[in-house]
């Protein structure tokens, strides 16, 4: 979404610009910490980008941060589902986590 790197994302991070969660060992970002960082840059963009004229393109470590948010979601018995054996199971838990990163997506859009 962003494009930006992955240093300068920490930087980011360490400034406040980008909020974090941390649950235990995992460290979340809420997508709405980085639309309101996007938000903020196109405001200070010129005229063709705050329109949106430019497509911004994903980068993997957001693209990551979208998934792990995704998952952070999604109940524990859904999360636990994704490794079940019951073939049906986790197909329905696989279903949710590909609904929820596509509606984290259509958002940013």
């Amino acid at each position: 979404m962003t494009g930006i790197g992955r240093s300068k994302f920490y930087e980011l991070i360490k400034t406040g610009d980008i909020e974090t969660i941390k649950i235990g060992r995992i460290t979340l970002v809420p997508m709405t910490s980085i639309e309101r960082l996007i938000d903020r840059c196109r405001r200070r963009a010129s005229p063709e980008q705050a329109t949106g004229q430019q497509r911004i393109s994903m980068h993997p470590f957001v693209a990551n941060a979208v998934v792990t948010a995704a998952l952070a979601a999604m109940s524990e018995q859904a999360r636990s589902s994704l490794v079940s054996v019951d073939e049906l199971a986790r197909s329905k838990a696989e279903d949710d986590l590909a609904a929820r990163i596509v509606e984290a997506l259509q958002e940013v859009d």
